[in-house]
């Protein structure tokens, strides 16, 4: 960490307890006669693994009890016949589910490196999520991803550059585990190429990041779940560029590829 006060680390908290009560409120409201289940093992697991976090960020945790958490909340996932189904073979799938829910959840932790990062490209992969359902006719999936996106944006207003809060681990692990469930919930005319390849390229920066943070602490032969300032963000800031102008940069990048 690079900041020299003290900044509060519950902004996770606001952003899990506002999604979670509106959309049980409205679920309930508006679609009273649907199956429910899946939607409450969602939130239930999302909740599960901020609590974890959560736990993180007051005493810190071995990175062997997050993943371990995430990989049984990938599991689940993928009992409620959610994920990859990209070779229709279920070992397969079942094994590139664990990846990419465990993947793309730390992803957007590790990307919690600087003032308004994480939260600022969670929204705008949440904004592609929800175009893209919107225009394939994935109206739920719409509905949650635009809230999720008005969530993490009022976050974004006090955490962009100087930040007032911070959304520590029990927010960044809730974030990038519901970007991981609604990338995989979007399906495009039974082409499974498809439907695999645009949840990629949506968090494609987020991906990005953690291949390069984790192959070059691997190369310098220090483990990948050590912190370190060696994100793409470092980065730019190192080469001149303003922390704010560097995120920004990022942002650019990600609504170009959306």
């Amino acid at each position: 960490k690079s900041h020299t006060v003290a900044v509060p680390y519950l902004g996770g908290v606001a952003i899990v307890f506002v999604f979670v009560v509106v959309v049980i409120s409205l679920s309930f409201t508006q679609y009273p006669d649907e199956d429910q289940t899946e939607l409450l093992t969602i939130l239930l697991l999302a909740v599960g693994l901020s609590f974890v976090g959560l736990v993180d960020d007051l005493r810190k945790l071995s990175p062997f009890w997050r993943i371990g958490t995430e990989i049984v909340a990938a599991t689940i996932v993928w009992s409620l016949g959610v994920g990859v189904t990209v070779t229709a073979v279920g070992i397969v799938d079942f094994s590139l589910t664990v990846l990419w829910i465990v993947g793309i959840t730390n992803a957007f932790n590790l990307l919690d490196n600087m003032d308004g990062l994480s939260a600022g490209l969670a929204a705008i992969s949440g904004l592609t999520i929800f175009a893209l359902a919107a225009t394939n006719k994935q109206f739920l999936v719409a509905g949650l991803a635009i809230g999720f996106v008005g969530c993490v944006g009022g976050f974004l207003r006090h955490n962009f550059y100087p930040a007032r809060i911070y959304m520590g681990d029990g927010g960044a692990l809730f974030v990038g585990f519901m970007i991981s469930y609604l990338g995989m919930k979007l399906r495009f005319d039974n082409d499974r190429v498809i439907s695999a390849l645009v949840p990629v390229s949506a968090c494609s920066l987020a991906v990005f990041d953690t291949t390069i943070v984790t192959v070059s602490r691997l190369v310098k032969r220090r483990s990948p779940f050590q912190g370190g300032q060696d994100h793409v963000s470092h980065r730019l800031v190192r080469i001149g560029l303003p922390m704010p102008v560097a995120v920004s940069t990022i942002y650019a990048a990600a609504v170009g590829i959306g």
